[in-house]
C-alpha cells in the first residue's frame, strides 16, 4: 500500500513547530539549569524583596537601606503602589495570581504589537509561544519579576502613540515609575514631536510622585537616588551578571578598575547611535526604527544587567518583523537572536553572543536608516534651493 507524501503546503507549518519545539526546551534546559546553579528559595525571591521594601516603607523604615546587589529594592518609589495592590491578593494563592497575571500581562504586549500592525493571528500565534517560553520569561516568573509592567507600559506607549495621547502618556508613565531605564524613550517623543504625550506622562508621573510620598513619605526618593547611584559604582565578574563589562570580565578581557571607563564609553557609544538614528528619523520620519534601537540601547547598556531583562527585547523584535512586513531575513535574524539567548546563558559564550548580536542588531538597523536617510535629505536640500532659486 503506497504512502500519499505530506503536501508541501504544510511543511513551513510543520518546520515552525520543530523549531518551536527546540526553542521550548532549549529555554527549559537553561532555566533547570539555572535552578540547579542557585538551588532552593528561587521561587518568588525577587517578589519577596519587593513586599519586604513595602514593609519597610509602611513601617516608616528605608526600604533602600540594603544596597547589597541582588537583594536591594532598587525600583523607583511609586512601584510601591503597586506592589501594595497585589499583597492584597490571598497569602495562599498571591503568587500564582501574581506570576498569572504578569505572563497575561506580557502576551497582551505581545498581542497590541500585533493588533498595532493588524496581522492575523494565523500568521503571528507563535509569537506568544515564544514570549511564554523564553528563556528571560521563565527566570522571571521563577522569581517574581516586575519587567511585564514596564514592558506593557512601553507597549502602550508604542502602540496607542497616534491613536490616544492621554493613553500613550500613562503607558510611558506606568514603564518609568517600575524601571527608570525606559526615560529614555522620551527622547524618542521628542523627536517625534509627540509634546502632549509628554505632557500626560508627566501629570501621570507627578499624581504619582504625589500620591506615594503621601502614603509612605517623601523621603523615600532621595533614598532612592542614593541607592541608584550606588548601584552605578557596582562592578563584579559573577557569571549570573550578564552586562557586556561584566561578561568581558569574566573572559580575561577587562580588569574590574577599568570598568567605570568601559561603561563611560558604552554610553558615548550608544548615545552617538541614538543621536544618529533621531537625526535620520527627522528626514524619514520613520518611527519603528528609533524606538527599536531606543529600547536595544537602555537593556544592553546598564553595567547591572540580569538574564530576565533580555525580556525588554521581546517587543522591539516583533515590532521589527511586523515592521519589515515579515520580512524572511529579519524573520531569520531575529529568530537566531532569540535562539541565542536561550542557549547562551550557561553554554557557548555564557552570553557574550548575545551582546554581540544585539549590538549588529542595533549597527544594522542604524545602517539602514543612513541609507533611507541620505536620499532623503538630499530631496529635501534640493527642495530647499529650487524654492530659493524661485
Amino acid at each position: 500500500m503506497n504512502r500519499r507524501p505530506l503536501p508541501t503546503r504544510y511543511l513551513p507549518f510543520l518546520a515552525l513547530l520543530l523549531l518551536l519545539a527546540l526553542y521550548t526546551l532549549a529555554g527549559w534546559v537553561t532555566e533547570a539549569h539555572y535552578l540547579r546553579v542557585f538551588g532552593g528559595g528561587l521561587y518568588m525571591f525577587d517578589f519577596r524583596v519587593y513586599e519586604r521594601a513595602l514593609q519597610d516603607a509602611l513601617a516608616h523604615k528605608d526600604p533602600y537601606l540594603d544596597r547589597t546587589i541582588g537583594t536591594a529594592f532598587l525600583y523607583p518609589p511609586p512601584a510601591l503602589l503597586i506592589i501594595q495592590l497585589l499583597a492584597l491578593l490571598p497569602q495562599g494563592v498571591r503568587y500564582l495570581v501574581v506570576d498569572g497575571l504578569y505572563l497575561t500581562l506580557l502576551l497582551l504586549a505581545v498581542h497590541l504589537v500585533r493588533r498595532t500592525y493588524r496581522l492575523p493571528l494565523a500568521q503571528t500565534w507563535w509569537w506568544y509561544w515564544v514570549a511564554a517560553f523564553f528563556g528571560p520569561t521563565l527566570e522571571a516568573l521563577t522569581i517574581g519579576q516586575i519587567n511585564a509592567i514596564p514592558i506593557l507600559g512601553m507597549t502602550v506607549l508604542f502602540a496607542w502613540e497616534k491613536r490616544s495621547q492621554a493613553l500613550s502618556g500613562l503607558g510611558l508613565a506606568l514603564a518609568v515609575l517600575t524601571k527608570m531605564s525606559p526615560l529614555v524613550l522620551a527622547g524618542y517623543l521628542v523627536c517625534q514631536r509627540r509634546w502632549r504625550i509628554l505632557l500626560w506622562a508627566g501629570v501621570c508621573m507627578l499624581g504619582a510622585i504625589l500620591l506615594t510620598g503621601l502614603a509612605y513619605g517623601f523621603q523615600h526618593f532621595a533614598a532612592f537616588a542614593g541607592a541608584l547611584s550606588s548601584a552605578a559604582r557596582f562592578s563584579t565578574n559573577d557569571l549570573n551578571l550578564q552586562s557586556l563589562a561584566a561578561k568581558l570580565g569574566a573572559l580575561g578581557l577587562l580588569p574590574i578598575d577599568s570598568k567605570p571607563a568601559f561603561q563611560t564609553g558604552l554610553a558615548l557609544y550608544l548615545g552617538a547611535v541614538l543621536l544618529l538614528s533621531a537625526a535620520c528619523h527627522s528626514f524619514t520620519r520613520e518611527g519603528e526604527p528609533l524606538f527599536i534601537l531606543s529600547v536595544f540601547a537602555m537593556t544592553l547598556y546598564p553595567n547591572i544587567v540580569w538574564y530576565h531583562h533580555y525580556m525588554f527585547l521581546l517587543v522591539p523584535l516583533f515590532i521589527l518583523i511586523a515592521w519589515s512586513g515579515q520580512n524572511r531575513l529579519v524573520l531569520a535574524w531575529a529568530a537566531a537572536l532569540l535562539l541565542v539567548i536561550q542557549v547562551d546563558r550557561y553554554r557557548l559564550t555564557s552570553g557574550l553572543l548575545i551582546h554581540a548580536m544585539g549590538h549588529l542588531t542595533i549597527l544594522g538597523l542604524l545602517a539602514y536608516q543612513v541609507k533611507q536617510a541620505i536620499p532623503a535629505a538630499r530631496r529635501q536640500a534640493a527642495l530647499v534651493w529650487s524654492r530659493r532659486a524661485g
